[in-house]
């Protein structure tokens, strides 16, 4: 019998030494991943970095490729502001009609954006085309839900504006981290266009395209991606601002897809637990989208009528908003901005240009008072 046990122990052993090992032999794969997981990401961000300064000496060569002497260095004939005032640490993105910079101003230690345009892009649009974004910037001096325009000035190939820096990146990057949302691409008013700063409130930016509506002004013409223009857009007919409540029904349609899913389980995706919401709260968001995506224009809602009024809205104190007292729906992760500043891509981009100059040759006239300057 005493053998049996003795036996039956050692087997037991060898077991539990065999147990021992494979727990070993897994923790030691489970660290042999994690590791490759690591060295992966690592490669990846610098496989991003790489991609990152290879866009930067990309746009560094297009801004200074330029003649040593400029005999016309474009019409900023008043303005103070100039690429020799800026440090450049990093590009934030590129767009249609040009590419924006993070960078400090080196007089007031101010970080701004700085969005940097081709004028060769713009030569063959109409003279109020091409200066509306810098008016509606202006205009939108004294909005808290807009972007803030600090400046605007002109090099020979380009023209420059110096906005504020939103620390807390765009909508379109904010939904597709948090609430896995397709990319939404409207008219003027879309996720890749909505700010957030630093605590998380909006600001509308990019007024590319921007027309100033007064009045019953009207205008006519495409702009925008054909699938999410406003059917009066799409049909040629004359249009207003009706249609930027048109994108903003659209927006609103895909958050509202995510936010009331119609698979409870799917509710695990979103930032928040939305299954707690009431029903009423669902045929509200349904209406209102509704009436924002009503065809007729002059029956849409945000033209026809006061948009604060619906009863989605009904709990927004709108003084509070505006006075931007309202606490946002989410806490923002962000990077501390002093690690985004860190990095100089390059102390001046170029010394070449003046910002004086004795003759404007024709197809620079069209520039003429692009350029200000609220920094002091």
């Amino acid at each position: 019998m005493d053998g049996k046990k003795a036996k039956k122990r050692t087997i037991e052993e060898v077991e539990s030494r065999g147990r021992t090992q494979q727990k070993e032999d897994n923790k030691d794969s489970d660290i042999r991943k994690e590791l490759q997981v690591k060295k992966r990401k690592k490669e990846e961000h610098k496989d991003e970095e790489g991609k990152q300064r290879a866009s930067e000496e990309e746009i560094i060569e297009e801004i200074s490729d330029s003649p040593e002497n400029p005999e016309d260095p474009g019409p900023s004939l008043d303005s103070s502001l100039s690429l020799q005032r800026f440090t450049f640490h990093r590009l934030l993105g590129k767009g249609g009609y040009g590419k924006v910079f993070l960078a400090s101003d080196k007089t007031t230690k101010k970080v701004v954006a700085l969005k940097i345009v081709r004028k060769k892009d713009l030569l063959t649009e109409a003279s109020d085309r091409t200066l509306a974004e810098r008016r509606v910037l202006e205009m939108a001096a004294g909005s808290p839900y807009l972007t803030k325009a600090y400046g605007a000035f002109q090099i020979p190939t380009h023209l420059c504006y110096v906005l504020e820096y939103l620390h807390g990146g765009d909508l379109d990057s904010f939904l597709k981290r948090n609430i896995r949302l397709e990319p939404c691409i409207a008219i003027d008013i879309k996720p890749r266009n909505i700010m957030l700063d630093e605590a998380g409130h909006i600001r509308i930016g990019d007024f590319g395209l921007a027309l100033e509506m007064h009045g019953k002004r009207t205008a006519k013409g495409y702009a925008g991606t054909v699938d999410y223009m406003a059917p009066e857009m799409r049909k040629g007919r004359k249009y207003n601002a009706a249609v930027d409540w048109w994108a903003y029904g659209l927006i609103l349609h895909k958050l509202a897809k995510r936010a009331f899913p119609k698979n409870p389980n799917a509710a695990q995706t979103m930032l928040h637990d939305t299954t707690d919401h009431p029903e009423c709260q669902r045929k509200q968001v349904k209406d209102l989208v509704k009436k924002l995506l009503c065809k007729n224009p002059s029956q849409r809602l945000g033209a026809a009528s006061s948009i604060r009024f619906h009863p989605f809205f009904q709990s927004i104190d709108w003084d509070e908003l505006e006075a931007g007292r309202l606490d946002p729906p989410f806490v923002l992760r962000t990077p501390p901005l002093e690690s985004l500043i860190s990095r100089v891509i390059q102390e001046t981009l170029t010394s070449r240009y003046e910002a004086f100059t004795p003759s404007i040759p024709p197809e620079q006239k069209q520039f003429l008072g692009f350029s200000f300057n609220t920094l002091s």
